[in-house]
């Protein structure tokens, strides 16, 4: 269950227009001042003056690219305009060239070299343990509502109903073992007034869950994510030490019922926990790769992993500070 992988989608070197000499462009110019100085060190890195062509370049491209890059982002009512995941997906990709001409720097649209769209090849991985009523949903049928992280995760409208998405395309982690530790959660009855996790209620699929990309939850109106408090967002009020001590509680609680299950996180830290609307943690994601700050390489998908991710949080949240007056949450 490894999601997307794109496939060819431009030549490696895009040939010049026919007909079109290059030689003595503003472009051709730029890119050999760049190529000088990236490889003489073989190191790829840029100085301070090759930082400083990078930016004349970007602010070349978007003098001379406006217009059309306006022309083409269309009007206001189409941007805004809702999507379904496979719109968003499959964006229409349209490439730009730069040339010069009459000594003048150009943006042009190269179309010869712009495929409809992306050739997607789903790794064909099965997944073990879900159960076999669980809906495949195509993603035609999934509104997108909000983009909730880049080509990663979503708000999405399902049958009338807001759900989570959760997809796996391009370099991204696969969505194999979310799945598989929600479904063992689930099997588990594990009560919900004392751990509170997503209820896997789909896969996005072309075809079968062999063909499946994607995971779809229940949709947790959320108020923060508890990173949000290291450091205090400017929008949030301090929590008092009631409510550190009834997170702390909750959050120990939770892990403690999810390794009585046999089940390991796997992926201990602040932006991993949810706080709904009454206040209460969520935990989540239980796919994506570790946080160094809070787990260890060496003990990654360990009982003592979890652990120690749990007691950097609980010192963390000795030392959030206290409202001056009461706080919201």
């Amino acid at each position: 269950m490894h999601g997307f992988h794109p496939g060819p989608r431009y030549p490696p070197v895009l040939p010049p227009l026919p007909g079109y000499d290059s030689s003595d462009s503003i472009e051709a110019a730029h890119l050999s001042r760049l190529y000088e100085m990236m490889y003489p060190t073989e190191a790829l890195v840029l100085d301070q003056a090759g930082n400083q062509l990078i930016n004349q370049i970007h602010n070349l491209i978007v003098t001379v690219g406006s217009p059309i890059i306006r022309e083409l982002a269309g009007s206001e009512t189409a941007q805004t305009s809702r999507q379904t995941l496979e719109d968003v997906l499959n964006p229409e990709t349209i490439l730009l060239q730069m040339v010069t001409v009459d000594g003048d720097a150009k943006l042009i649209t190269r179309d010869d070299f712009v495929p409809s769209s992306y050739e997607f090849r789903p790794c064909s991985v099965r997944l073990a343990g879900l159960r076999p009523d669980l809906p495949l949903i195509h993603p035609s049928q999934i509104e997108v509502l909000e983009e909730i992280a880049l080509e990663r995760s979503y708000k999405v409208l399902v049958g009338g109903q807001t759900k989570f998405c959760k997809v796996s395309v391009r370099e991204f982690r696969p969505i194999s073992r979310d799945c598989e530790v929600l479904q063992q959660i689930q099997d588990a009855a594990l009560d919900p007034s004392q751990v509170k996790v997503p209820h896997l209620e789909g896969l996005v699929s072309l075809g079968g869950k062999e063909n499946a990309f994607g995971l779809l939850t229940n949709y947790i109106e959320t108020q923060a994510h508890l990173d949000d408090f290291f450091p205090l967002n400017p929008g949030l009020c301090p929590p008092t030490d009631a409510t550190r001590e009834k997170w702390a509680n909750q959050l120990e609680r939770g892990i403690q019922l999810l390794h009585g299950a046999g089940v390991i996180w796997g992926n201990v830290n602040p932006s991993n926990i949810v706080i709904d609307q009454d206040g209460d943690l969520w935990l989540t994601n239980f796919g994506d790769g570790l946080n160094v700050l809070f787990t260890s390489a060496e003990r990654a998908g360990t009982v003592e992993d979890d652990l120690e991710g749990l007691a950097k949080i609980h010192q963390l949240l000795k030392f959030v500070p206290s409202p001056p007056g009461l706080a919201q949450l």
